[in-house]
């Protein structure tokens, strides 16, 4: 069997169709516009490039050592201080011009120059708020909401968790004035710098188009409800640990989402060697990876992460201990995610490192939820975690049903924010929320429950793209891709290219098409029929 070694990042086997001539394009390009491009500003430019690219290192490495418990010194306020030029009004402006002065004749000159602004833009709207957010963090840590909210999706009695959860939210309260002042600020900051408000500067830093994105969560959600609904009743209905004589609630979907009734199959200690094995069935060695360190600790709440630290020459993968599926879904999202920055062009990286630290997250997402709905595939399930057939049909359709409500609950949260936010009040906001995952909330359970906005659409764009390149992916190399070597060929090719191109653009040069949410929508209710 072929074994890869250390990436080199200049692949030599074949290249599939579409994806070879725009990996030979885009290093085409790279060379043509470092030697040719001469503009007043590409000193500026590139002095800039550099300082983004050791913020980023140093902003992963410093979450990195807090993650692992390791001291580094750096106090996150100094280094704020030490790279404040980032998103100096000054500065902002350089780059504008830069752009500005830049030929279309070299697009990817100009497609890094764009997200580099975004990310700079981005910077600023967040440097505005930071010392409000400060408090609302401290404020967020002193009502234990995070530590309650693992309490409650560890608790099988329906009556206590609820009683946990009511509590947390009662102490949250006195967040509110903090979570809309601080949305205040941003908006305001984000009009300094001409944008409409904060939608206009995220939909920018994304590359998406916001307005289409709403309508087609709006199909989205029409087009699954009925299924999903009788399926989450059927999940519930009849379970001990949900108390039907009342509506379902965030206690319960707290719950819900653990998916405890699989834990005797997803002990801590199968973790690593599940992972393992899956990298393995791609022909990728990670013994053979140096760049990329797997680092299996213990934490307290056992979830996975990446730290791209200084890809793709420095990625380290985190494995907490903890029993279920949701940690072997989340190693796998992280797994995926470390991967693409662990394969991510070296030449590109450091011409261009905007194209990696991207304020885009949507192609580094749509590789963590490619290989996280490996979980929904019970041919899958049965041959790498070596469940018995009926069993691995159980876990596919548990894990489908999750992704399921997830999906539609980013529905609900990417229209809420492509309506500027305040568009819904919150007993409406609440009720879409609950039509949309089946589970109540109260006007307070909103305040901590919801994501950042622009992140739901984030998550909708990349799991779109996931859905459809795993399509294209069995199509070319058969329902088994994930242990075929074209199906690996494929994938280092697409993780070479790193946020070059938004999931919009890069699903149609990879031959999946152009994203549709529709087909998305049909082939997770698939998923649903792996049950017996």
């Amino acid at each position: 069997m072929a074994v890869l070694r250390r990436p080199n990042h200049q692949h030599n086997g074949k290249v599939p169709f579409s994806v070879g001539a725009f990996l030979i394009g885009l290093c085409s390009a790279l060379v043509l516009e470092s030697a040719v491009r001469k503009s007043a500003h590409a000193m500026e430019t590139s002095i800039y490039r550099r300082e983004y690219a050791s913020f980023c290192s140093e902003k992963e490495r410093r979450s990195y050592a807090e993650v692992t418990g390791r001291n580094i010194g750096a106090d996150e306020e100094l280094l704020e201080e030490r790279y404040a030029d980032l998103w100096a009004r000054d500065h902002i402006s350089d780059l504008s011009r830069a752009l500005d002065e830049t030929s279309a004749e070299f697009a990817t000159e100009r497609a890094a120059l764009e997200l580099l602004l975004a990310a700079a833009h981005v910077l600023y709207v967040e440097a505005s708020a930071r010392s409000v957010a400060d408090e609302l963090r401290a404020c967020e840590q002193g009502a234990k909401w995070d530590e309650i909210r693992l309490q409650a999706a560890e608790e099988a009695r329906p009556k206590e968790r609820r009683a946990l959860v009511r509590r947390a939210l009662d102490a949250l309260a006195a967040c509110d004035d903090l979570r809309a002042e601080r949305l205040a600020l941003m908006e305001e900051a984000a009009r300094t710098l001409g944008h409409p408000g904060s939608v206009a500067l995220y939909e920018r830093a994304t590359r998406a188009q916001f307005d289409e994105l709403a309508v087609a969560a709006n199909g989205f959600l029409a087009r699954t409800a009925e299924r999903y609904l009788a399926a989450l009743r059927a999940r519930l209905r009849f379970d001990p640990e949900y108390d039907s004589s009342a509506e379902f609630d965030l206690a319960d979907e707290l719950r819900f989402r653990r998916l405890a009734a699989f834990d005797p199959f997803f002990p801590a200690e199968g973790l690593l060697p599940v992972w393992r094995t899956a990298v393995e069935r791609l022909q990728i060695r990670l013994d053979q990876m140096p760049n990329l360190k797997v680092e299996p600790i213990f934490m307290p709440h056992g979830e996975a992460r990446c730290f791209a630290v200084a890809p793709p020459d420095e990625v380290h993968l985190v494995i907490g201990q903890g029993t279920g599926l949701p940690r072997y879904a989340s190693l796998f999202a992280e797994g995926g995610r470390a991967l693409y920055f662990a394969w991510a062009s070296r030449q590109m990286a450091a011409r261009y490192p905007e194209l990696i630290h991207s304020p885009d997250r949507a192609p580094e997402g749509g590789h963590a939820a490619l290989f996280r709905r490996l979980w929904c595939d019970a041919h899958w399930i049965e041959e790498v975690r070596g469940l018995p057939s009926a069993e691995a049909r159980r876990v596919a359709h548990a894990t489908s049903l999750a992704e399921l409500h997830a999906a539609r609950f980013w529905c609900v949260l990417a229209q809420r924010f492509v309506a500027e936010n305040a568009a819904l009040q919150r007993s409406e906001f609440a009720a879409a929320l609950a039509d949309a995952t089946g589970f109540e909330r109260t006007a307070a359970a909103l305040q901590v429950e919801v994501r950042e906005g622009w992140q739901a659409t984030t998550e909708l764009r990349a799991l779109c793209f996931a859905v459809m390149w795993n399509e294209r992916l069995r199509t070319r190399y058969g329902r088994a891709w994930w242990r075929t070597r074209g199906g690996r060929d494929e994938l280092i090719d697409v993780w070479n290219v790193g946020a070059r191109y938004a999931v919009e653009e890069l699903a149609p040069l990879i031959g999946a098409g152009a994203l549709d949410y529709d087909f998305m929508a049909d082939a997770m209710l698939d998923c649903l029929g792996d049950e017996d």
